[in-house]
C-alpha cells in the first residue's frame, strides 16, 4: 500500500509540473488538405471517423435524455459539435501525456475490463461471439476497440491522480448552511378595512376628475378589431334537429353494453409452482400464520402486479367463474387450476349486475344523437360554403344562403363576451386577420365552422368619464382605502416599536417560529420576509399584502442554524459533493488545456468543415 501511494504522489507532481510548464505557450498549425486527420495533439491523431462517431454518440445520448428526436443540425446549432471536438482533443492530450510518461495497463487488466462490461454479457457470462458481433455492428475491429478501452483505462488513472487530492473547504460550506438555515421567530397580523375607524367618503367631482386624468391608463379601452363573422356550431343547430324515439331506442340497443352489465368481481391472482405449495399457502393464510399481501411481497411483487381488475363470468373459465361468483362477500378462492397453474384468487369487491332503463338515459341519448346529426349537417354544408367563397361571395351573402349566423362586433384580445369568443381557434384567427384579406373557412373545436373579416382597427380610446363614472369612483375608493389602511398599519408598527403590546392595540397576532429565508406567510409579500431577515430583533414592518390587506410583521428572535442536525448533514454532504465535482471539472479542463498548450495542438479546419458538411448532408 505504501509503495502504491508513493507512485500516485510522484505521478501527481509530474502532472502538476506539466500543468505549470504548459502555461508557457500555445501554437496551432495545419494539416494538408488531403488527409482525414482533423486534429492532433502530439502523436495522437483525431480522425474524421473519430469525430463523426463521437458526434453521433452525443446525438444519441441527448435523444435518450430528452426523449425527443434531435438532428445533427440542431446539435451543431447549440454548439455540441464544438463540445464534442474539445472533448476529443482533451482525451488526446491525456493519451499523449500517458505515452510520454510511459503509463499503460497490461492485457490482464484490459481483459477483465471488457469481460465485466454488461454490454457483452450473455446468459452464462461474457459472450465472445456477441462481443465480436457488437463491435462489427459499431464499425470497430477488435484491436481498435481494445486499444480504445486501454486508453480509457489509462486516462482514468491519470485523472484519478490529478483529482484524487481535491478537498473542499468545510468552513465555506458551513458558512453557507448557517446563512441558509438561520431562522426567525415572528408575529404578524393582517388588517382589513374593518379595522379602520371609518371608510373614505365618496370623492368630490373635482377629486374624481383629477383622479381620472392622472390614472387615465387604468381606464383606457384597449385596441379593438371591428369584425364581421359568419359561423355555426353544432349547439346552434341542435334545436332544429328532430330525433325520433325509434332512432333513440335503436341507439340504446346498440350501446346496451354500457347500460347493462353482468355481475362482476374485483380480484387479484397469485400463482404457485405446484398444487402443494398453493395449498400450504392457503392453509397459512386461513390459520393467520401468513397473509395474501405478505405472500405477494415475498415474491418481490406489488399488488398492482397481481391485480386482475374487474372480471365477469365470461372473462374466466367456467370452473373459476363458479368459484368466484359463489362468494357472498370479499375473500379468498382456491387454490384453483388456472392458465398460469395452481393459484389463489383474492376477491376485494363484488359488484352486482346493473341495468339502466331506456327512460333514464333517453335525454342524454337524444342530446348525443342531435349533436352527431348537427355535426354531420355542418360537414355536408362545407363544400357548398367553399364553393361560395371561391365564387367571391361575401360573408353576408353566404349567411343569407346557408345556416351560418352573421355577427358584427368589436373584438379585443382576451374578450370572451361573445359566444364565438370562447373558441381559441376564433381568437387566433381574429388577431391574425388583416384588412382586405380574402375570408377563409376555419374549424372550431366542437365541429363548428367560421369565417372572419377584419373591417377596421379601432384604436385605444379613453371613454368619457360619464360612461365609466361608477368604475372610476370605485377605483378611487379602493385607492383611498388602501392608502388609509397602509397609514393605519404603519401607526400600529410604530406603536409596537415604541413598546406597546399587541394586546394594548386590541390585536391578536399569529406566531410563526423558525421561519426560513424561503418561507411563506399567507398575506405577507415575499419582499417583507426578505427584509425581516436583514434586520435585528425588535424590528416591525408594515405594508399592503398581495390580497389587499395590510400586514404588520414583528421580528421577535433569531435562531442560528443547527449545523449538527441530521437534515443539515445531508445538505452538507450534497454541497460538498457538488463543490468537489465542480472543482474537479474545472481542474480537469484546465489540466487538459495545459497539456494541449504544452504538447501542441494541430487543427485541420478544412477537413473539419468538410466532415460537418458531409454529416449534415447525410440527414443525420
Amino acid at each position: 500500500m505504501a509503495k502504491r501511494m508513493g507512485v500516485q504522489q510522484i505521478l501527481v507532481w509530474i502532472m502538476l509540473g506539466l500543468l505549470i510548464a504548459g502555461l508557457a505557450g500555445f501554437g496551432i498549425t495545419s494539416f494538408g488538405a488531403g488527409t482525414q486527420v482533423i486534429a492532433a495533439v502530439g502523436a495522437q491523431k483525431i480522425t474524421a471517423e473519430d469525430y463523426a462517431r463521437a458526434l453521433q454518440a452525443e446525438q444519441a445520448r441527448l435523444q435518450r435524455q430528452t426523449g425527443q428526436g434531435i438532428t445533427l443540425e440542431q446539435l451543431m446549432l447549440f454548439g455540441f459539435d464544438q463540445i464534442v471536438l474539445e472533448r476529443l482533443i482533451t482525451q488526446a492530450a491525456f493519451d499523449e501525456a500517458a505515452r510520454n510518461l510511459d503509463v499503460s495497463v497490461g492485457d490482464e487488466r484490459l481483459a477483465r475490463e471488457i469481460r465485466q462490461d454488461p454490454n457483452f454479457q450473455g446468459i452464462g457470462g461474457f459472450d465472445r461471439e456477441g462481443y465480436a458481433f457488437a463491435l462489427r455492428q459499431a464499425g470497430f475491429t477488435e484491436r481498435a476497440y481494445e486499444d480504445q478501452v486501454r486508453r480509457e483505462i489509462v486516462r482514468g488513472l491519470l485523472q484519478g491522480a490529478i483529482l484524487g487530492g481535491i478537498e473542499t473547504d468545510s468552513t465555506a460550506i458551513d458558512t453557507l448552511l448557517a446563512w441558509q438555515f438561520e431562522t426567525r421567530d415572528v408575529q404578524f397580523a393582517l388588517l382589513g378595512s374593518d379595522v379602520l375607524p371609518s371608510l373614505p367618503e365618496p370623492p368630490t367631482q373635482e377629486q374624481l376628475d383629477l383622479f381620472y386624468t392622472e390614472m387615465r391608463e387604468m381606464f383606457m379601452v384597449p385596441e379593438g378589431r371591428d369584425l364581421t363573422v359568419a359561423w355555426i356550431s353544432p349547439d346552434s343547430l341542435m334545436e332544429e334537429i328532430f330525433v325520433a324515439e325509434d332512432d333513440l331506442r335503436a341507439l340504446y340497443e346498440d350501446r346496451r353494453d354500457e347500460f347493462s352489465q353482468p355481475a362482476r368481481v374485483w380480484a387479484e391472482l397469485l400463482g404457485f409452482a405446484d398444487l402443494e405449495a398453493a395449498q400450504a399457502a392457503r392453509a397459512e393464510i386461513d390459520t393467520g400464520g401468513n397473509s395474501f399481501d405478505a405472500l405477494v411481497r415475498a415474491r418481490g411483487l406489488t399488488l398492482e402486479d397481481v391485480d386482475q381488475g374487474e372480471l365477469s363470468a365470461a372473462d374466466v373459465p367456467a370452473h373459476i367463474a363458479e368459484a368466484l361468483f359463489a362468494l357472498e362477500q370479499p375473500g379468498l378462492v382456491g387454490p384453483l387450476d388456472t392458465p398460469i397453474g395452481p393459484a389463489i384468487y383474492r376477491v376485494t369487491a363484488i359488484l352486482d349486475p346493473t341495468e339502466v332503463a331506456f327512460e333514464d338515459v333517453a335525454a342524454d341519448l337524444r342530446a348525443e344523437y342531435a349533436d352527431d346529426q348537427a355535426r354531420r349537417r355542418i360537414v355536408a354544408a362545407t363544400p357548398e360554403i367553399d364553393d361560395l367563397l371561391a365564387a367571391g361571395a361575401t360573408l353576408e351573402e353566404i349567411a343569407q344562403d346557408t345556416d351560418l349566423i352573421l355577427e358584427n362586433f368589436v373584438f379585443r384580445d382576451g374578450q370572451t363576451s361573445t359566444a364565438i369568443g370562447n373558441y381559441s381557434a376564433f381568437r387566433g384567427a381574429a388577431l391574425a386577420a388583416e384588412i382586405g384579406d380574402f375570408p377563409e373557412l376555419f374549424e372550431l373545436s366542437d365541429g363548428g365552422i367560421f369565417m372572419v373579416r377584419l373591417n377596421d382597427i379601432v384604436p385605444p380610446t379613453l371613454p368619457p368619464l360619464a360612461e365609466v363614472e361608477n368604475v372610476v369612483t370605485n377605483a378611487w375608493l379602493d385607492q383611498e382605502t388602501e392608502r388609509t389602511l397602509t397609514a393605519y398599519a404603519a401607526e400600529v408598527a410604530k406603536r409596537l416599536q415604541d413598546g406597546l403590546t399587541w394586546q394594548d392595540l386590541f390585536l391578536e397576532p399569529e406566531r410563526v417560529e423558525r421561519l426560513l429565508r424561503d418561507g411563506f406567510i399567507a398575506g405577507v409579500p415575499r419582499s417583507a420576509i426578505t427584509e425581516i431577515f436583514q434586520n435585528a430583533p425588535g424590528t416591525v414592518l408594515s405594508g399592503i399584502g398581495p390580497e389587499g390587506e395590510a400586514y404588520v410583521l414583528a421580528l421577535e428572535g433569531v435562531s442560528p442554524a443547527d449545523l449538527e442536525a441530521a437534515d443539515l448533514a445531508a445538505q452538507r454532504a450534497g454541497l460538498q459533493a457538488q463543490w468537489r465535482q465542480s472543482l474537479a471539472q474545472d481542474l480537469y479542463e484546465a489540466f487538459g488545456a495545459a497539456l494541449q498548450n504544452d504538447i501542441g495542438l494541430s487543427l485541420n479546419q478544412t477537413t473539419l468543415s468538410s466532415v460537418r458538411t458531409s454529416l449534415l448532408q447525410g440527414g443525420g
